[in-house]
Protein backbone atom coordinates (compact mmCIF):
# COMPACT_ATOMS: atom_id res chain seq x y z
CA UNK A 1 0.00 0.00 0.00
CA UNK A 2 1.72 3.16 -1.18
CA UNK A 3 0.88 6.81 -1.63
CA UNK A 4 -1.91 7.53 -4.10
CA UNK A 5 -0.51 9.88 -6.80
CA UNK A 6 -3.56 12.12 -6.33
CA UNK A 7 -2.59 12.75 -2.71
CA UNK A 8 1.22 12.80 -2.90
CA UNK A 9 1.38 16.53 -2.12
CA UNK A 10 -1.12 16.34 0.75
CA UNK A 11 0.98 15.26 3.73
CA UNK A 12 -1.02 14.78 6.93
CA UNK A 13 0.51 15.05 10.39
CA UNK A 14 -1.38 13.42 13.26
CA UNK A 15 -0.41 14.54 16.77
CA UNK A 16 -0.63 11.45 18.92
CA UNK A 17 -0.69 7.76 18.08
CA UNK A 18 -3.20 6.33 20.53
CA UNK A 19 -6.14 4.11 19.60
CA UNK A 20 -8.36 6.84 18.13
CA UNK A 21 -5.52 8.48 16.20
CA UNK A 22 -4.42 5.05 14.98
CA UNK A 23 -7.91 4.41 13.60
CA UNK A 24 -7.78 7.69 11.70
CA UNK A 25 -4.27 6.94 10.42
CA UNK A 26 -5.36 3.46 9.31
CA UNK A 27 -8.15 4.86 7.14
CA UNK A 28 -6.01 7.66 5.69
CA UNK A 29 -3.18 5.25 4.84
CA UNK A 30 -5.62 2.86 3.15
CA UNK A 31 -6.92 5.80 1.09
CA UNK A 32 -3.34 6.52 -0.03
CA UNK A 33 -2.49 9.68 1.90
CA UNK A 34 1.11 10.24 3.02
CA UNK A 35 1.14 10.76 6.77
CA UNK A 36 3.33 11.09 9.84
CA UNK A 37 2.27 10.48 13.42
CA UNK A 38 3.95 12.12 16.41
CA UNK A 39 4.04 10.72 19.92
CA UNK A 40 5.46 11.33 23.37
CA UNK A 41 8.78 9.71 24.41
CA UNK A 42 6.81 7.51 26.85
CA UNK A 43 3.34 7.14 25.30
CA UNK A 44 0.34 6.67 27.55
CA UNK A 45 -2.36 4.51 26.05
CA UNK A 46 -4.59 1.75 27.31
CA UNK A 47 -5.12 -0.43 24.23
CA UNK A 48 -1.47 -0.90 23.23
CA UNK A 49 -2.20 -3.73 20.79
CA UNK A 50 -4.15 -1.38 18.49
CA UNK A 51 -2.01 1.76 18.84
CA UNK A 52 0.59 2.73 16.29
CA UNK A 53 2.30 4.57 19.16
CA UNK A 54 3.47 1.16 20.37
CA UNK A 55 6.16 1.54 17.69
CA UNK A 56 7.93 3.88 20.14
CA UNK A 57 8.53 0.86 22.39
CA UNK A 58 8.90 -1.93 19.80
CA UNK A 59 10.39 -0.13 16.79
CA UNK A 60 7.41 -1.16 14.69
CA UNK A 61 3.92 -2.57 15.06
CA UNK A 62 1.39 -3.94 12.60
CA UNK A 63 -2.31 -3.36 13.18
CA UNK A 64 -4.78 -4.94 10.74
CA UNK A 65 -2.11 -5.30 8.06
CA UNK A 66 -0.70 -1.76 8.19
CA UNK A 67 2.69 -1.29 9.83
CA UNK A 68 3.88 1.74 11.77
CA UNK A 69 7.61 2.23 12.13
CA UNK A 70 9.53 4.40 14.56
CA UNK A 71 11.37 7.19 12.73
CA UNK A 72 14.60 8.38 14.32
CA UNK A 73 14.50 11.80 12.67
CA UNK A 74 12.29 14.13 10.68
CA UNK A 75 14.22 13.19 7.53
CA UNK A 76 13.60 9.50 8.14
CA UNK A 77 9.90 10.19 8.75
CA UNK A 78 9.71 12.06 5.44
CA UNK A 79 11.38 9.14 3.63
CA UNK A 80 9.03 6.61 5.24
CA UNK A 81 5.96 8.47 3.95
CA UNK A 82 6.71 7.07 0.48
CA UNK A 83 6.67 3.47 1.78
CA UNK A 84 3.92 1.22 3.01
CA UNK A 85 4.78 2.04 6.65
CA UNK A 86 3.36 4.84 8.78
CA UNK A 87 6.23 6.78 10.38
CA UNK A 88 5.90 7.47 14.11
CA UNK A 89 8.13 10.29 15.28
CA UNK A 90 8.89 11.05 18.93
CA UNK A 91 8.07 14.75 18.98
CA UNK A 92 6.21 15.88 22.13
CA UNK A 93 5.96 19.52 21.06
CA UNK A 94 5.16 18.80 17.38
CA UNK A 95 8.23 20.64 16.11
CA UNK A 96 8.00 18.50 12.96
CA UNK A 97 5.19 20.76 11.72
CA UNK A 98 7.76 23.48 10.97
CA UNK A 99 9.90 21.16 8.87
CA UNK A 100 7.39 18.83 7.24
CA UNK A 101 4.87 21.58 6.48
CA UNK A 102 1.86 19.24 6.29
CA UNK A 103 -1.27 20.14 4.35
CA UNK A 104 -3.37 18.97 7.30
Amino acid sequence: MFVNPLFKDHLILIKGAGDLASGVAFRLKRAGFPLVMTELPAPLFVRRAVCYGEAVYRGQITVDGITAQLAGSIEEARTLTATSAIPVLVDPSAEAVKFLRPAV
